[in-house]
């Protein structure tokens, strides 16, 4: 995608083509960064509180149909 826009650009390879291939690299990396970055911390943030959780209530019984008899 960055090297589609980078070429709507400037199609000649010129000084704009590589600004924006520069720019949407790095930006791709920051992203790619975020996204790692929040599921390490939802990772650590489940595996802290799963220690000190105590199941307390009631066991869960899942929503099951019966068959139509009058079908």
């Amino acid at each position: 995608m960055v090297f589609l826009m980078a070429e709507l650009v400037s199609p000649g390879h010129g000084v704009g083509y590589w600004t924006i291939v520069v720019v949407g690299n790095i930006g791709i990396v920051l992203y790619e960064g975020l996204i790692v970055g929040i599921q390490a911390m939802r990772l650590s943030y489940y595996e802290l509180f799963s220690k000190f959780f105590t199941g307390g209530g009631m066991r869960f019984e899942p929503l099951t149909l019966l068959p139509n008899k009058n079908a």
